[in-house]
């Protein structure tokens, strides 16, 4: 140990009550120190000359491929040697992004006594996305047919095609559909087939009581809905009858819907 009036040399422990309780170092040398390295300054006569060594420390950034959660996506940082804290930026921010994308990560050591640095590439992926289908069998009513379509998570914006085109079909028919998730951080798709099926009309008659008068005797049609095409046979046949007797009259609503 040094003593008042003697000259400590490199690595020999000082006692401050050896000088009065007061001691100054001064022209110290750091060695590899980056950033301010706090030094204990005492009052004493003469000078030290001291070697702060900084460190190097390895750093480790795992954890880097994620998926989308609505949560911060951070990465996971370990150091050799361990326990070392780390200053972990995400495209330059300290905040751990949330949304789909690629950060450019930097891990940066924050010690005193250790330098480090580490760079790495953060993936968040979309999450996957569930879409159902309801009310895919219908029946004709003159208005475009559109399916129901729910999501999970619920909510989603969903495009939806019908053979391919996004307009809801109107008439008759069998439909391919396709749901396709539409959103930056989900990603998803479901099918299933519309069944729009012909709605149900009535058919009427009139003048089924007629006298013979040497010509052919149409029945009178009405249809509700009004004005439908309809298709009349007498005992199966398309012609109407001339001659006297009774005929099975059968009329058939030729429409496609």
């Amino acid at each position: 140990m040094a003593s008042a009036g003697a000259s400590p040399s490199v690595g020999d422990p000082v006692d401050p009550a050896d000088f009065g309780g007061l001691i100054t170092f001064s022209g110290l040398t750091f060695t590899g120190a980056s950033g301010d390295v706090p030094v204990a300054i005492y009052n004493m006569p003469g000078s030290v000359t001291n070697t702060v060594t900084i460190d190097t420390a390895l750093i480790t950034l795992s954890a880097t491929n994620q998926v989308y959660d609505g949560t911060a996506r951070t990465v996971v940082a370990t150091t050799v040697p361990t326990g070392l804290v780390v200053e972990i930026t995400y495209d330059g921010s300290l905040l751990a992004p949330t949304n789909v994308g690629s950060y450019a990560v930097t891990g940066t050591v924050n010690e005193l006594t250790y330098e480090g640095e580490a760079t790495a590439v953060l993936s968040i992926t979309q999450a996957v996305a569930t879409v159902a289908f309801s009310d895919t069998t219908q029946v004709y009513d003159g208005t475009a047919r559109a399916v129901g379509v729910t999501t999970a998570p619920t909510g989603l914006a969903v495009n939806v095609t019908y053979d391919g085109s996004f307009l809801a079909p109107t008439n008759a028919g069998s439909y391919a559909v396709t749901g396709t998730v539409a959103e930056a951080n989900y990603q998803g798709e479901g099918t299933a087939v519309l069944t729009v099926t012909q709605a149900v009309a009535t058919v009427a008659f009139s003048d089924t009581t007629q006298g013979y008068d040497g010509t052919a005797r149409a029945v009178g049609v009405t249809t509700a809905p009004t004005g439908l095409a309809v298709s009349v046979t007498y005992d199966g046949s398309f012609l109407a009858p001339t001659n006297a007797g009774s005929y099975a009259v059968t009329g058939t609503v030729a429409e496609a819907n």
